[in-house]
């Protein structure tokens, strides 16, 4: 074969090898989708952009992190989430497979998928249950669900863990249990009960609104 047409075939391999690695990149990129298409691509790879709402932390470093927008609403499993920098309102951008679980459809991922787009101060009362350390003597603003209420403490319930709330009768007498709130306090460890807890300075209701416009969470 003389060397112009080795130096074609060469060229025609490159061109062909070209579009084939590119057709199988279509096939490995995540589509696009909204939250609502969610139930449409199972089994797929996708590329999806939520609110977050609720954060559960579960065995083995996980988590479920509970997406919003327009109105829709999809649960993330992420492997090795537990300690994800993600708040109350965080905007985050998630790149998984979509599967049914237990009759509903999910996005099954990873932490290092998982893209911060726009952060919230506010943590979620899991998030504190599984890392105190890190947050003892620091000034916090945790969302949470008033599950009990005495005279002087209450109790924030999130993802089957609880955070006991110091605070005033003329505050505890305000709120109802089943509200959610965002309390705003310093995270302490009472060394006499062994205990962690949060001594509170403020505490609002009006706050429980995601970003971005979404609707008033306490609808959910």
């Amino acid at each position: 074969m003389n060397p112009s047409a080795i130096s074609k075939l060469v060229v025609a391999f490159s061109v062909v090898g070209i579009i084939f690695l590119y057709w199988i990149s279509t096939l490995v990129a995540p589509v696009k989708v909204g939250i609502e298409e969610i139930p449409n691509y199972e089994g797929k790879y996708v590329d999806v952009e939520g609110v977050v709402s609720d954060v559960r932390i579960v065995s083995g470093g996980s988590c479920v992190l509970t997406l919003r927008r327009n109105g829709s609403s999809v649960d993330v499993f992420v492997r090795g989430g537990e300690g994800l920098d993600i708040g109350y309102g965080s905007e985050v951008s998630v790149v998984g497979v979509v599967r049914l679980y237990e009759g509903e459809h999910e996005i099954l991922t990873s932490a290092d998928r998982v893209e911060l787009l726009n952060s919230s101060e506010v943590v979620f009362v899991p998030q504190l249950a599984a890392l105190p350390q890190e947050y003892v003597g620091e000034r916090v603003r945790v969302v949470g669900t008033v599950s009990r209420l005495y005279t002087n403490v209450f109790y924030l319930e999130g993802g089957g863990a609880e955070l006991r709330v110091m605070a005033n009768a003329s505050v505890t007498e305000t709120l109802d249990e089943g509200e959610k709130i965002v309390a705003d306090g310093v995270f302490e460890y009472d060394e006499q009960s062994f205990r962690f807890e949060l001594r509170l300075l403020a505490l609002s209701c009006e706050q429980i609104k995601l970003w971005k416009g979404e609707a008033n969470l306490g609808s959910i």
